[in-house]
């Protein structure tokens, strides 16, 4: 019986997830509220509060699901851990995932669209914004501890400078969003993988990424 009650509080919270993407899609998060999100998931607004403390969570649960670590953070995760014996790949494997075909089109959803413009300051407030903020410094910090672990198994050099190594891939990743969303990626996208190959052949050799 307990599991049973578990699975249809699941089922509830997902029936939530689900329609206040839709709603945030078609009317923007600012114009949704929570009765919007209660009546479209067939809910009362108690789930909702059962589940959620309010719309700002909703969002941020959902960008989790939907993976707005959609710069998937499983490969990057296993890159992280000490136990990987090669961290390095692990690290390709997730800046290849960062332009496949669900991530790229995922750059172009409306929830993407949404999060860009909290991060803006342009709708959304300062709780939800430095919520997502956390999720960036999560993944942030991921990338610091998988590039450290490729250093400390000797497939980097010991003197690469980590935290600049960090923000040459941020601003890959970030410039190649931006690209794809403006309509321009298409010969980015056909040379991703010897881009990814170059920026990690860097780390390996360029002096100016060096201590």
């Amino acid at each position: 019986m307990a599991k049973r009650t578990h699975e249809d509080a699941e089922l509830t919270k997902q029936a939530i997830l689900d329609s206040a993407f839709r709603l945030f899609s078609r009317r923007g998060y600012e114009s949704t509220s929570l009765s919007d999100i209660a009546r479209f998931a067939g809910v009362t607004r108690g789930a909702i509060y059962w589940h959620f403390k309010d719309k700002g969570q909703i969002l941020v649960e959902l960008c989790e699901k939907v993976n707005l670590d959609r710069l998937k953070s499983d490969a990057l995760a296993e890159a992280a851990d000490p136990r990987e014996e090669d961290p390095l790949s692990k690290i390709m494997i997730w800046l290849k995932e960062c332009g496949d075909d669900s991530s790229v089109q995922f750059y172009s959803s409306a929830l993407f669209s949404l999060v860009d413009k909290i991060m803006s300051g342009a709708c959304g407030s300062d709780d939800v914004r430095q919520k997502l903020k956390g999720m960036f410094e999560k993944r942030e910090a991921l990338v610091c501890s998988a590039l450290r672990n490729s250093v400390l198994k000797k497939q980097l050099p010991a003197d690469l400078n980590i935290e600049f190594a960090v923000d040459v891939l941020g601003s890959f990743i970030c410039g190649f969003v931006e690209y794809m969303r403006m309509g321009k990626g298409e010969h980015l996208r056909r040379n991703y993988d010897r881009v990814v190959k170059g920026i990690i052949s860097s780390f390996k050799e360029n002096d100016l990424l060096h201590y």
